[in-house]
């Protein structure tokens, strides 16, 4: 079953109310700031000469920090390789630009003549002044960050271009907000301000600021519901993001709590008194602490509560809005004690926002709040590196079974039939050309399988596969042979005969999990006899090559058949993917890594998983009870595994002899094609002239599962054609002087790698 609606409620009527509000907010607050600022002028601002930074600058203030923030949280992925952040990376530089743009519409319509700065600036280089090098690097940053969101947009998200520019907007960052810190923490006249480490509280608390935007959009962008999110985000917003904001917030309170201390037990009365006289004798202050900081920080300390969406919505608002009051006292704050006279000054200077005061600040939110809707509206702001085909170009399914598969966001003009897989010599080269190819109902299909393969962990109900995973099939079966018209008929039959969900469950565990499990779904123990021997290195060595692991929240072996079957879904996605970006003839660079992909799946369906499979269906058949329905289920469904994966080898195994010469998965020979045949063809006497295939070894010493040079492999292949043994030979890196194993990607366990949830991804 399926359902129109997107997962992004503010593509719908709801955006669409939202956006028509906040456009009638904006028109009616810029069209009253600009009425009195044109009447009236600065006289309409409760600003003086000795008081001249209101409202208006701490708004722009808390903006640009916010917009820094926000740019700062984006780098974890883009520039430090903190991949689960991926899934709200493209959305915080959105929000960083927009942000910006918005702050700055609220300084120009504070500075008076907006376009006097048009010449101003660029005729009276004040290069001496911190504020001309706010704008330069402010420029800059607002430059940087389009350039970036341009990248994403495009789909790069690993290109060298796209890695500098981050690289580049990252520094921006630093410089503009630094820069702006300095603007104040330069001022000895203003002793409230003067502090060398104010760029430092600025770094740290615009973060805080930019999470509290962050959560708070990204849950209204779902409509206030995390099922309708990816599960990538999911996982953030259950995981790392609540902990990383919980920090934050105790961060800032410590920060503030300093600052607080330092300035109450001080000598110099022009700091002692702000503090005493001003910022604790306001009630406003006081609640923006007690209210905006201190009760979320304990809200987010409980473990139970910092999950819950209610919680985190909650404490992003009242966040925003602290952080908000403290933009504001800091920066009146540095001017109630008067310039020259000091303390001399029997009274504090007194300071209300006016009425135009306010507009030109609910003028910047709105026009950031219209700004945001028509992101949300025209761009895909849940984007991320990785998000494969399977989840750009599927509509969700309303079962949960399916919902990590399906996310295409189907054309009008999009069909479902999809031609079946092929390659073919290029008409020029005799490259290798890839063609249109079905690899997404498979990896839709192992999805779904993965799905059921962990139901105790899913908590998959019957309902669940009555209403998601038999559409789904059914569905697929147009596509799929594998799924025959008989086989589907025995599976429906079985579910009608489970009643319960307890029932379902029960049989997984009588069939996979009771001790001694009669049939258990780690591969290893079919490939080996035992957990974690050479078969099972030799899968996990493919994921690492993939740059994959488990999570830590999965406690089982990386042999499990739900992972990996995730990873044939995470291989076909990267097939599609690249296909996409060139439906036509592949070049010379390109071929390799597609066919790499390939070879890849060739080599762990015929010497694991198949094999692996077989022996776990031969084991059901021997010790299922086809009298009861909750047994015959499963077996029906490692049945229908085999035969899909019997299906991939048939067709990848033409393809992989037809074209082995022309690529290699681990090493891809120097040279042009001519040179490399003729190497290929003498084979003389020297290591490294022939192209051999690197397949994945077990370390003799350690056990770890490592890639072997060329070389190494060619001297392993010689003495095993010579009936010789080179099991001495297979020592990885770590555990030799020489290293003989392959430099390639690691995998980090803060990665985290989008289609599949139950994986990680390192850099």
């Amino acid at each position: 079953m399926r359902t129109s609606t997107s997962p992004n409620a503010l593509q719908g009527k709801l955006g669409s109310a939202l956006l028509v509000a906040a456009a009638i907010v904006l028109l009616a607050s810029l069209g009253f700031g600009v009425m009195q600022l044109a009447s009236t002028g600065h006289t309409s601002f409760n600003t003086s000469s000795t008081l001249p930074w209101g409202q208006p600058i701490a708004t722009y203030l808390y903006f640009a920090l916010a917009s820094s923030g926000l740019g700062l949280i984006a780098s974890l992925p883009l520039v430090f390789g903190f991949k689960q952040y991926y899934p709200i990376a493209k959305r915080c530089i959105f929000l960083a630009f927009i942000v910006l743009i918005s702050g700055m519409a609220v300084l120009a319509l504070e500075l008076g003549n907006v376009f006097r700065m048009l010449w101003a600036i660029p005729l009276n280089l004040q290069v001496q002044s911190a504020m001309f090098w706010m704008g330069v690097f402010y420029a800059l940053d607002l430059l940087f960050i389009l350039w970036k969101f341009s990248k994403l947009q495009g789909g790069e998200w690993d290109s060298k271009t796209s890695k500098q520019v981050g690289i580049a907007s990252f520094i921006g960052v630093l410089l503009a907000s630094g820069n702006l810190a300095l603007i104040f923490g330069m001022m000895s006249m203003r002793p409230f301000w003067f502090d060398a480490l104010l760029p430092i509280y600025f770094y740290f608390t615009g973060i805080t600021s930019g999470v509290a935007a962050l959560v708070f959009f990204v849950y209204l962008a779902y409509g206030f519901k995390r099922e309708r999110m990816p599960q990538a985000l999911q996982a953030l917003l259950t995981g790392a993001l609540p902990k990383l904001f919980a920090a934050l917030i105790g961060g800032t309170l410590l920060f503030i709590a300093a600052r607080a201390i330092t300035g109450l037990y001080t000598n110099n009365p022009e700091i002692s008194l702000v503090w005493s006289e001003y910022l604790f004798a306001s009630p406003w202050y006081n609640a923006a602490l007690l209210l905006g900081l201190l009760l979320p920080f304990v809200l987010m300390l409980s473990t139970t509560l910092r999950n819950r969406m209610d919680i985190q919505v909650l404490v992003s608002g009242l966040v925003f809005l602290g952080l908000f009051a403290e933009r504001f006292y800091f920066v009146v704050g540095g001017q109630v004690v008067p310039l020259f006279r000091g303390t001399w000054e029997p009274n504090l200077l007194s300071y209300t926002p006016s009425a135009t005061e306010w507009a030109l600040t609910i003028a910047g939110w709105s026009l950031f709040f219209v700004l945001y809707l028509l992101g949300e509206k025209f761009f895909n702001l849940g984007d991320m590196q990785g998000s494969s085909v399977i989840r750009q170009r599927l509509n969700p399914s309303q079962s949960r079974i399916n919902r990590l598969a399906r996310a295409r966001q189907r054309q009008p003009d999009n069909h479902d039939s999809i031609n079946r897989p092929a390659l073919g010599a290029g008409p020029a080269h005799g490259v290798a050309m890839i063609q249109d190819t079905d690899l997404m109902a498979p990896a839709e299909l192992y999805l779904c399988l993965s799905k059921a393969f962990l139901s105790p962990v899913t908590q998959v109900t019957l309902d669940d596969l009555n209403q998601g995973l038999l559409p789904d099939l059914q569905e697929l079966s147009t596509q799929l042979p594998a799924i025959a018209d008989t086989w589907l008929h025995e599976f429906s039959q079985a579910l009608t005969d489970i009643h319960t969900s307890q029932q379902l469950l029960v049989g997984y565990s009588k069939l996979f999990l009771m001790p001694p499990a009669p049939a258990p779904l780690n591969l290893g123990a079919y490939l080996d006899g035992s957990a974690a021997g050479q078969g099972s290195r030799m899968i996990e060595a493919f994921y690492f090559r993939h740059q994959l692991t488990k999570r830590d929240d999965f406690h089982d072996l990386p042999d499990h058949l739900a992972l990996n079957l995730q990873w044939y879904a995470w291989i076909m996605s990267q097939v599609l993917e690249a296909q996409g970006e060139a439906d036509t003839e592949m070049g010379e660079e390109t071929l390799p890594e597609r066919f790499y992909w390939l070879q890849d799946l060739h080599i762990m369906t015929r010497d694991y998983t198949l094999p692996a499979v077989k022996g776990l269906h031969q084991k059901i058949v021997e010790c299922a009870d086809e009298a009861r329905p909750e047994q015959r289920l499963w077996r029906l469904l490692v049945e229908l595994t085999q035969r899909q994966l019997q299906r991939e080898l048939a067709w990848l195994q033409p393809v992989i002899d037809r074209h082995a010469v022309e690529a290699s998965p681990f090493h891809t020979p120097h040279g042009d094609k001519a040179t490399v045949a003729k190497r290929a063809s003498d084979d003389g006497n020297e290591y490294g002239n022939a192209a051999v295939v690197s397949a994945p070894q077990s370390c003799g010493r350690c056990g770890t599962a490592f890639i072997p040079s060329a070389i190494l492999s060619e001297m392993q292949q010689r003495l095993e054609q010579a009936g010789l043994t080179a099991d001495h030979l297979m020592i990885c890196a770590d555990c030799s002087e020489v290293d003989t194993s392959r430099a390639g990607p690691k995998p980090l366990e803060d990665g985290y790698r989008g289609a599949d949830e139950s994986y990680r991804q390192g850099s």
